[in-house]
């Protein structure tokens, strides 16, 4: 017996569409009684006239040699049955599957890679919210670091501007910041010294 999914089976027809080969759960299917045979004695078994007439086109379909996949009734049950025309032997096989089954294996299939596409999902949100976090974090302590050195010069300024010529910008930094305090305490001390000449 060749099993195809869970209830499956293969089956193989001659071109008269007599049965040469089924397992017991087709002959069941199909209401045949499984019979032992003498070599030579015609078989008795066939599917010409079996079913109804989705069933029928496909049986002639296997007999005409085509190859195809159908969905068929057997016993008020969807089935499908996939079958291919062997040339060597002018048999045709046939595969014969529950269609439930068939579907619930895909069902199964489907649902797993939409839980796996959902997860997957979650995580990439997941990341993109860190990386904005972590984002915004880098972009706050980067304003932080060049802001608050400013703000603190444009006071220094601002006390300069209303008359207080002894303020002086604190120089924390060696960089352009840094350099911008040292020069402009240097040119206070300047406008300090020519005040204090001119006053002389």
């Amino acid at each position: 017996e060749i099993k195809v999914g869970n209830a499956g089976y293969a089956m193989l027809i001659d071109q008269k569409g007599t049965v040469l080969a089924m397992p017991t759960s087709g002959y069941k299917d199909f209401d045949f009684q499984p019979t032992a045979t003498l070599l030579g004695d015609p078989l008795q078994a066939t599917l010409v006239g079996k079913g109804g007439a989705d069933l029928q086109q496909t049986v002639q379909r296997m007999i005409r040699g085509q190859r195809g996949l159908d969905t068929v009734d057997i016993k008020d049950v969807r089935h499908y049955i996939a079958y291919s025309f062997l040339i060597e032997v002018n048999y045709s096989l046939g595969l014969v599957e529950s269609y439930d089954d068939l579907n619930s294996e895909y069902l199964i299939a489907s649902q797993n890679l939409e839980r796996t596409s959902l997860q997957n999902r979650q995580l990439t949100a997941l990341l993109i919210a860190i990386v904005v976090l972590l984002a915004a974090l880098f972009s706050i302590g980067l304003t932080r670091l060049l802001v608050t050195p400013i703000a603190r010069l444009t006071h220094v300024a601002e006390r300069i501007a209303g008359g207080d010529l002894n303020a002086r910008a604190a120089i924390e930094t060696q960089d352009e910041i840094g350099t911008l305090a040292f020069t402009f305490n240097s040119m206070t001390t300047q406008l300090q010294q020519t005040l204090t000449g001119l006053e002389d």
